[in-house]
């Protein structure tokens, strides 16, 4: 696995996956709606956002780009839809801020119509004995005051794989961080299973 070292092979990565999104799709830790830009405008957008902070940006973003229906203000540990009655899933840098990762997985899986995509674009942890991951266990307190939780060290891959979902396809980055440390991303679409 030689991961790839641009953010425009990144960028690119991620308008590719988040434009193929059909149907139904809802964005988890959807934030200020920093995705509008990339989702097609033709789908069925739900935002859901833990944050009541940015719940009236993100309803204005989501509003401004032609999807009135109001957010949901919820965890992805605990999302408020019933089983099966979205057709894709995205999330962008939400996993490493999350309290369980292993339950918003599950949510998704739940949440997701058979067949269904997860869309995810994560930075995650260093490889194990490396001194990347060594600077991001130094900076791991810093990270969760200053950004809403964010676990620089979270092994978000295994999880994925680990979940119920069926991984498609996942490409590895490595892109230069705070003090020259560099930032392993991942960026890919899982299924929920037929």
């Amino acid at each position: 696995m030689n991961p790839l070292n641009s953010q425009a092979a990144l960028d690119d990565q991620t308008r590719r996956l988040v434009g193929a999104l059909r149907g139904r799709v809802l964005e988890i830790g959807a934030g200020y709606g920093e995705n509008f830009d990339l989702l097609p405008s033709d789908i069925d957008y739900v935002g859901l956002e833990p944050n009541p902070k940015r719940l009236d940006e993100l309803a204005y973003e989501a509003d401004r780009n032609g999807h009135p229906a109001p957010p949901i203000a919820a965890p992805a540990e605990n999302i408020p839809l019933p089983d099966a009655s979205v057709d894709a899933v995205l999330g962008t840098m939400v996993l490493c801020s999350v309290t369980d990762t292993d339950r918003v997985l599950s949510e998704v899986a739940r949440v997701l119509k058979p067949g269904g995509s997860y869309v995810f674009v994560e930075h995650v942890g260093a490889p194990r004995r490396t001194w990347q991951r060594t600077a991001q266990h130094l900076a791991a307190p810093f990270m969760k005051l200053a950004a809403g939780g964010c676990d620089p060290v979270r092994d978000t891959e295994s999880r994925i794989r680990a979940s119920s979902l069926t991984l498609g396809e996942i490409e590895h980055y490595t892109l230069p961080g705070t003090l020259g440390v560099p930032v392993p991303f991942i960026a890919g679409m899982a299924s929920k299973p037929l």
